[in-house]
């Protein structure tokens, strides 16, 4: 933006985000001139009316932490504090199905309790199951579960910072701002959304 507005962006270049007018105000509308110069330096009056209408300050109280631009909840923590672990909390499986039929079936489904890490091999859930005949020759019975899971990314021992469906609004977010400030772009960097 700043460029096709014939100016040269330089490393105080960014794009802003606020949950608060005030701060807004202070570092882009009024921004003293004795400080280094503003972030959206160059960026056309019509374009930072959009990125203006986009920025979380608009939303009341508890919901502007989550609102999908608040990239530097994520980015933060990740870069200054602590690698984010993930962690998964498996939700009741839509379907069950036993391989071949006729043999067990399931009696009890446990969960993992919200928060455990994942890792090669963790264990999102654990069938106990009810044997209702034992295959004669031999026959491994395979128990098959589909159902959805959330991941969550974070500090270890603290609440998630965002789920990995708000990562797919926070890319989607971006991807429509993106959109509404340069229709012809190429989107395909992005790839699908996660589900």
């Amino acid at each position: 933006m700043i460029k096709d507005n014939d100016e040269d962006p330089g490393t105080h270049s960014q794009f802003p985000i606020y949950d608060n007018e005030s701060q807004w105000v202070d570092d882009i509308e009024d921004r003293d001139p004795t400080r280094r110069p503003s972030p959206v330096l160059g960026v056309p009056a019509d374009e930072l009316a959009v990125i203006k209408a986009a920025q979380p300050l608009h939303l009341k109280g508890k919901k502007r932490p989550r609102h999908p631009l608040m990239l530097h909840r994520m980015s933060n923590v990740d870069k200054h504090r602590a690698i984010h672990i993930v962690s998964v909390n498996a939700n009741a499986p839509t379907s069950i199905t036993y391989e071949p039929p006729g043999f067990v079936a399931a009696m009890k489904i446990e969960y993992n309790k919200p928060g455990v890490l994942v890792a090669a091999g963790t264990e999102a859930a654990r069938v106990k199951r009810h044997v209702i005949r034992i295959p004669h020759d031999g026959t491994e019975v395979i128990v098959r579960m589909v159902g959805r899971a959330q991941f969550a990314f974070g500090e270890a021992g603290k609440p998630p910072i965002a789920t990995l469906t708000e990562v797919g609004q926070i890319i989607e977010s971006v991807r429509g701002l993106i959109l509404e400030l340069r229709p012809e772009a190429d989107l395909s960097v992005f790839g699908r959304p996660p589900e």
